[in-house]
């Protein structure tokens, strides 16, 4: 069907979920965008070739890496995650299981944990966070990309996403001061209090 202008067809939406877009589109499909594009090959008698087999892009840093191996020894960051640039070093540990504290935005001081590896190599995580309002807190997935690990490794990002939460000074061999986790530890009390 030509739209007012005569002109074009419209517009086709194909998505799993319903849009606000639907109504003005001229056709609406719901499905993953490679079947009904793999079906729509198949009727108009199209050869489809396999797809290669995906290759992504893996830091250096993590290249013949184990899952077991997701850990950053010696990164030039403090125990809140923030690049120090006087010696301080800490480890980053993003192995499944891990403990895990976000380190700014809205959610600074939420606490979670690694959840594995997504199929690029990207480490699932799972957070509990808190709505604007109300008392619910729900586990929420994030992502933190490959990139962030090579990025610690050689110190180019100022400030980490997420860090480990630390466990107490004497098992860390640490003054609880100088080393991030008194303020990281302020981040997790306030995020923690109710609204």
């Amino acid at each position: 069907a030509l739209q007012d202008d005569g002109k074009t067809l419209g517009s086709v939406i194909i998505s799993l979920q319903q849009t606000v877009h639907d109504e003005a589109s001229t056709l609406r499909l719901f499905g993953r965008c490679d079947d009904v594009l793999l079906a729509l090959a198949e009727r108009l008698g199209l050869h489809v070739e396999e797809p290669p087999i995906a290759t992504y892009y893996m830091p250096e840093f993590l290249l013949g890496k184990s899952e077991d191996e997701y850990i950053v020894h010696s990164a030039p960051y403090d125990l809140s995650g923030k690049r120090c640039g006087d010696g301080t070093t800490s480890t980053w540990d993003l192995r499944e299981g891990s403990d895990l504290v976000i380190t700014g935005g809205m959610h600074a001081g939420a606490v979670g944990e690694v959840d594995g590896l997504d199929r690029e190599g990207n480490v699932k995580c799972r957070f509990k966070l808190k709505p604007k309002s109300g008392k619910l807190r729900a586990w929420v997935p994030l992502v933190v990309g490959r990139w962030w690990l090579e990025g610690a490794s050689k110190g180019t990002v100022d400030r980490l996403p997420v860090v480990n939460v630390p466990g107490p000074p004497s098992a860390r061999g640490e003054v609880l001061e100088d080393d991030g986790a008194a303020a990281l530890q302020q981040l997790i009390d306030a995020y923690a209090a109710p609204n």
